[in-house]
């Protein structure tokens, strides 16, 4: 999946990229011949922006969308094959599976709050 939307998102932010290149091109000629364009460097400014809005989209986006595809795997696989925790080095942090019974999360929270209030 993640080399599927590498490639989706790879080919869209060059073309985007090509067509930043020629508006440059042709603002710096402007620029040049002191034609100062106002429409061609509000369209270089505008498809810049779509470049950077792809760019970001892919980065955060389409990252997410792999990772949690996997981490849903990673369930799977955890439940299937009846393990009691899988460790990884990325994703949602260190631990990628646990039987609920390993998730002590809600007793964290009321032993933080209650030493928060000076309870314990």
């Amino acid at each position: 999946m993640s080399k599927e939307m590498n490639l989706l998102h790879k080919n869209k932010i060059e073309t985007q990229a090509k067509k930043v290149d020629s508006l440059y091109q042709l603002f710096q000629i402007s620029i040049q011949e002191k034609k100062e364009d106002k429409l061609l460097q509000y369209n270089l400014q505008q498809e810049n922006n779509k470049l950077e809005e792809y760019q970001n989209y892919f980065t955060t986006s389409v990252s997410d969308q792999v990772w949690q595809r996997l981490n849903g795997y990673i369930n799977d696989y955890g439940e299937l094959k009846k393990y009691d925790i899988i460790l990884g080095t990325s994703g949602n942090g260190n631990i990628m599976y646990s039987k609920d019974e390993f998730n002590i999360t809600e007793d964290i929270i009321i032993f933080a709050n209650s030493k928060y209030e000076g309870v314990q």
